[in-house]
């Protein structure tokens, strides 16, 4: 059973799992797209990898050459709301592990050196990126957010352009700001000695030099109404249309997992309710991909389409019917059950392993790291399960209207073809 501990005002998540002779250790920081600005557009994605390499063992020769007589696997990613680093190994080197891990994120070293080696990489990142791909998220990002540096999270060109003007001041000033006590969860989970892990990180966390806490974000980024955008892309032989949904929300981790059943609902194969209509019944499209974030007062569904130039307004027809029939409750009771059953089965198949606890317990934590106490809800997996099992028709149907509010949909389409379609068109076809 996990526990969850404080040292100092860093939130620790400990969960042995006994005999999985390995050990997963990562690390969650508040920070990410959501802190930045236009002129700081693609710094927390650069100190990101650069904290990688910030261990005070190796960041002079390098810490991927460290490990790489260890067999471990290493790497990181940064977010909207967060930053994670994590690192997994054989339990014998969870030691080391968890030394790398906190170490990178309380107590970086960093160097001019590494900071121009970082850079070319993250340029090298940023222009691997589909062009196509991101220039559609970059429409949808404005289209949602009032944040300025979510925003701007996937404007590539400003980022290439930023990033030539990043110091190594304003990386430590970054870090300085935005990795601090109150906004830092570390989580271990696998094969331990809970007495050994705690003193460790005791004397770790003991030396940390950013011993300041972060103020409370700001969670209130959404745009609100409803909106659409065509973006022209001449080469594209068909047409990719999202339909996005933001809304605030109470309970950030009960609101996942209720996510999380109603994007399998719509879309867990060719018998999903989007699939049998769009595609089985009127041969409109090949496959659907659904998506959601969660926030800790917020929460975005997308549903991506693709589809021919010459269908293009049957889908948006269809796809708002049998989303706006769901909302309805125009579904069994033995389809409801049917779906659970199928979801129930992924959901087992992912579960009791370390990146399966990083992530689910990591993710709840953060959800509601401000406020979190001894009333805060932390679901395990077994509760989750019940959730899920015992979800009745009337709720599942209640919480489905709320986070598809209709009246704050965002819709945009790519492709050559456009067609002639306003907002108050979609409004008709909507209500």
């Amino acid at each position: 059973m996990y526990e969850i501990i404080k040292i100092h005002q860093y939130c620790i998540l400990l969960n042995p799992i006994k005999d999985s002779k390995t050990c997963k250790v990562e690390a969650f920081i508040g920070d990410g797209f959501m802190n930045e600005t236009e002129k700081t557009s693609g710094m927390a994605h650069l100190v990101e990898h650069i904290l990688t390499e910030a261990w005070e063992k190796c960041y002079k020769k390098g810490c991927a050459v460290f490990w790489k007589d260890y067999g471990v696997m290493t790497s990181a990613e940064t977010n909207d709301d967060s930053v994670r680093f994590y690192i997994e190994g054989l339990a014998e080197y969870t030691s080391k592990m968890i030394a790398y891990i906190v170490s990178i994120t309380t107590n970086p070293q960093i160097t001019t050196k590494r900071l121009k080696k970082e850079k070319q990489a993250v340029i090298n990142e940023i222009l691997g990126h589909n062009e196509e791909l991101t220039r559609l998220i970059d429409g949808i990002n404005k289209m949602i957010y009032t944040n300025e540096g979510m925003r701007l999270s996937d404007d590539r060109a400003l980022q290439l352009k930023n990033l030539k003007h990043f110091n190594l001041d304003a990386i430590k000033d970054w870090i300085k700001i935005n990795y601090c006590m109150n906004n830092t969860i570390f989580i271990i989970s696998g094969d331990f000695k809970k007495k050994n892990v705690i003193k460790q990180l005791t004397q770790i966390l003991n030396k940390s030099t950013l011993q300041r806490s972060c103020p409370a974000k700001n969670y209130d980024f959404f745009t609100r109404g409803l909106d659409l955008k065509y973006i022209l892309e001449k080469d594209k032989d068909n047409t990719t249309m999202v339909f996005s949904f933001p809304q605030y929300i109470r309970f950030p981790n009960k609101a996942m997992f209720y996510t999380d059943f109603f994007s399998f609902f719509i879309d867990n194969g060719v018998e999903s309710f989007l699939m049998l209509e769009l595609r089985e019944k009127r041969d409109l499209i090949y496959n659907t991909t659904v998506d959601n974030v969660i926030y800790p007062r917020g929460s975005i569904l997308s549903i991506e389409i693709s589809t021919k130039n010459t269908q293009i307004l049957k889908v948006i027809r269809e796809t708002i019917k049998v989303l706006k029939n769901i909302a309805k409750g125009k579904f069994t009771v033995e389809t409801m059950n049917d779906i659970k059953r199928k979801f129930m089965v992924n959901y087992y198949q992912q579960c009791l392993n370390n990146d399966f606890y990083t992530d689910f317990y990591g993710t709840q934590l953060l959800n509601q790291l401000e406020v979190l106490d001894h009333k805060s809800k932390i679901y395990t997996y077994e509760e989750v399960a019940n959730l899920i099992t015992h979800l009745t028709k009337k709720e599942f149907v209640e919480f489905v209207k709320h986070i598809l509010d209709f009246s704050n949909m965002k819709f945009i389409y790519q492709g050559k073809q456009k067609i002639s379609l306003t907002k108050k068109d979609l409004s008709n076809i909507i209500f």
